[in-house]
């Protein structure tokens, strides 16, 4: 991936992007413990080159080991929606508090967001979606930090698709990296971004 930064009201957003100069385009959204290095570690990225998107891992703002530690939520946002804008519509795969800030952004900024994939997302219960949004839940059985009987509840809530790893704890792509991209692939090869 190539590490990019774009100013942005005086403040510099870095995030890393994997270019095919396709037509479909994703947002990854890591985890509060992790940075956007995450996704390459585990084979998504070029999986979904394969499949035809263009791939761009944000630095999450405020988390620990992220680049944008001391960009504030709101200014992201905003980066993000002028970001998110010049795609038409994006999907947004989001993990934990990463998966809640993406799950805020597509409440507020529905006419952006196509798919929203959510993996062991925390704070579900605060969220309200349109059902133009395909939202897919993917937790592991193991996860100790969102229950999966309580997040399966929730995506169907949201008019989602749930899967549910065997084995994995709450970073399922960790876990079960091959089971997590069989999953994810399969549900974006038929989105229409």
């Amino acid at each position: 991936m190539d590490f990019k930064k774009e100013n942005y009201n005086g403040k510099e957003i870095f995030f890393a992007e994997s270019k095919m100069n396709e037509a479909k385009s994703i947002a990854l959204f890591h985890g509060y413990s992790f940075e956007s290095s995450v996704w390459e570690k585990i084979g998504l990225v070029s999986n979904l080159n394969k499949v035809g998107y263009d791939v761009y891992a944000f630095d999450m703002p405020s988390f620990p080991k992220s680049r944008n530690k001391h960009i504030d939520v709101e200014t992201f946002f905003s980066f993000f929606s002028s970001f998110a804008k010049k795609f038409g519509k994006i999907s947004i795969l989001g993990a934990s508090a990463g998966g809640h800030l993406a799950a805020k952004f597509s409440e507020s900024n529905s006419n952006l967001v196509e798919n929203l994939i959510l993996v062991g997302a925390v704070g579900l219960e605060e969220i309200n979606l349109p059902e133009s949004i395909k939202v897919i839940g993917i937790w592991g059985s193991e996860d100790n930090i969102y229950n999966p009987s309580l997040a399966q509840k929730e995506i169907a809530r949201l008019g989602g698709k749930f899967y549910l790893i065997k084995g994995a704890r709450h970073a399922c792509y960790l876990d079960k990296p091959d089971d997590f991209n069989k999953i994810l692939l399969n549900e974006l090869k038929y989105s229409t971004n």
